[in-house]
């Protein structure tokens, strides 16, 4: 559903940005000048929010992962690498 949305703002976009190229290609009124602006202003921002809504779904359905570093294995990671002269346990107690 979310992708349907998102197609029909880019294609309402294109079709708005296709007409505002249109008018704009002669003279235009000042008035008709900012209603075309508008129009367009407002069609991006839908196409916008569409994305936004979309990718906040796709997120939102992604599989959740977990970490399973435990601290004896970040330890072993610091000694082995000579990045730290402490543990991590010791540096969370203090």
């Amino acid at each position: 559903m979310f992708v349907d949305v998102a197609v029909l703002a880019w294609l309402r976009l294109g079709m708005i940005e296709q007409q505002y190229t249109n008018q704009f290609s002669g003279s235009i009124t000042l008035t008709a000048g900012i209603f075309w602006e508008k129009r367009l202003t407002a069609a991006h921002k839908r196409f916008v929010n569409a994305c936004a809504n979309l990718a906040k779904v796709r997120k939102l359905q992604r599989p959740k992962t977990r970490n399973q570093l435990s601290i004896a294995q970040i330890n072993q990671y610091l000694g082995q690498t000579k990045i730290c002269k402490h543990t991590l346990g010791e540096v969370l107690e203090s």
